[in-house]
C-alpha cells in the first residue's frame, strides 16, 4: 500500500515560495537580510528544478504498477493544466492590449504559447506570459515521455536504477556547464525540454527506488549532502551563471529529502 506523503505538499510549497521570493528580489533586492539568506534567494530559480524532480517522483509514485492508456493519460494532464494556463494566457493578452505594449513577432508568439511549444525555440521561450510559460511547455514534454519512461524504469534492477540515476544526475548538469562555458544561450540550456528531462527522470528513479526497493541512506550520506548544500548555496552557487547548474546540489538534496520522508 502506498501511503500519503504530506512532505510532497511541503516541498511544493517551498519550491513555489522559493521561486516567488527570487522574482521579488529581481525587482526589490533583499540584500539587507544577510549574506547567506541573500545568496540563497538569488538562486531561487532552482525551485523550478525541484518542481521538475517532484513531478517525476509524484507521477511515478501514483502510476507505478498500473497500465497507462497514453491517450487517456495525456487528456487527463491537459484537463488539469490547460484551463488555468489558458486563463493566464488571456489575462496576459488583455494586459498587453490595454497597456499597448509592442511585442515583436506577436502572432507567432501567441500561436506557440497556445500550442505549448514555445520552449522548443529559444528565441521565443521566455518572451510571453511573464517569461514563465516555458515551464508548462517543458512539463508537458515530460508528460508525453512519461508512459515510455515508466515502462523502462519500472523494469530496472536496483543496481541499474542507481546507475541510471547517477547518469541522469550527470546529464542534468551538462546544460548548466555548457552555459557557464558560454557555449549555449540561456534559453536553450534553461527552457529546452530535452535539456531538462533528466531532472524529471531523476525524480522517477528515486520514486522507484523508494517504492520497489525500499532504499535507505546512511546518516553519513544525509549529513554530507546537507553540509554540501549549505556550502554550495553560500559560497559556490552565487558565483555560477544560470540555474540548471544548481542540479549539482538540488538533485541530491531533493532526493535524500524524498527518500528519508517516505
Amino acid at each position: 500500500m502506498k501511503k500519503n506523503l504530506p512532505i510532497l505538499t511541503g516541498l511544493r510549497f517551498f519550491a513555489a515560495f522559493y521561486v516567488f521570493i527570487f522574482h521579488i528580489n529581481l525587482t526589490q533586492p533583499v540584500d539587507f537580510l544577510g549574506t547567506f539568506i541573500y545568496s540563497f534567494i538569488k538562486q531561487g530559480a532552482g525551485g523550478v528544478n525541484v518542481f521538475f524532480i517532484l513531478s517525476g517522483f509524484i507521477l511515478f509514485y501514483n502510476y507505478y504498477g498500473k497500465q497507462i492508456n497514453f491517450s487517456e493519460f495525456i487528456q487527463k494532464r491537459l484537463a488539469k493544466i490547460y484551463p488555468v494556463y489558458l486563463a493566464g494566457f488571456f489575462i496576459c493578452l488583455i494586459i498587453v492590449k490595454v497597456m499597448q505594449i509592442e511585442i515583436k513577432d506577436f502572432f507567432e508568439i501567441q500561436i506557440m504559447n497556445l500550442l505549448m511549444v514555445q520552449s522548443y525555440l529559444p528565441k521565443f521561450a521566455q518572451v510571453w506570459y511573464g517569461g514563465g510559460s516555458w515551464s508548462i511547455s517543458t512539463e508537458f514534454f515530460f508528460y508525453l515521455c512519461f508512459p515510455l519512461l515508466l515502462h523502462l524504469i519500472s523494469n530496472l534492477s536496483k543496481k541499474k536504477a542507481i546507475l541510471v540515476f547517477f547518469l541522469c544526475f550527470l546529464c542534468s548538469i551538462i546544460p548548466g556547464i555548457l552555459y557557464n562555458l558560454k557555449l549555449v544561450p540561456f534559453a536553450l540550456h534553461y527552457a529546452f525540454p530535452p535539456a531538462r528531462i533528466f531532472e524529471f527522470a531523476s525524480g522517477m528513479l528515486v520514486a522507484m527506488l523508494v517504492i520497489k526497493y525500499r532504499i535507505t541512506l546512511s546518516n553519513i550520506i544525509i549529513y554530507t549532502v546537507i553540509l554540501c548544500s549549505f556550502l554550495f548555496f553560500l559560497f559556490v552557487g552565487r558565483k555560477l551563471e544560470g540555474y540548471v547548474i544548481q542540479n549539482i546540489i538540488i538533485i541530491p538534496l531533493t532526493s535524500i529529502i524524498l527518500i528519508i520522508s517516505t
